[in-house]
């Protein structure tokens, strides 16, 4: 699967809509602080290595691409996150953003998943 294919979801799927970078981040970086004493490696829940993934998932976003993360969690299995560029998306301009009446046509979609 690829980034871009959350843009083939529908909008009800999508975790939320972001206009500015800084906002997205803001998302990515309070899931991982919520599910990281989940994470079932101990490594995956250093401090130091949270804050790199956010930064290096603030430039990409800066850079206009996608980003997506992921980790093994405890009992549960697998989360993954992602943040997908759209209208347009730079690997898939033909996708465009599943809006909800007063969604922004041009962002970020940001959703989580637990399978």
């Amino acid at each position: 699967m690829r980034i871009s294919d959350w843009l083939l979801r529908p909008a009800g799927a999508v975790d939320a809509t972001f206009r500015e970078v800084g906002d997205a981040v803001a998302w990515f970086e309070e899931r991982v602080a919520v599910a990281a004493p989940g994470f079932a490696s101990v490594e995956e829940r250093e401090p130091a290595r949270l804050a790199a993934k956010v930064v290096h998932v603030e430039g990409v976003l800066r850079r206009g691409g996608d980003a997506h993360a992921a980790w093994y969690v405890q009992a549960t299995g697998y989360l993954t996150l992602d943040l997908v560029a759209c209208s347009p998306n730079r690997g898939n301009p033909g996708l465009r953003c599943p809006v909800h009446p007063g969604d922004v046509a041009r962002g970020w979609r940001a959703g989580a998943g637990l399978p």
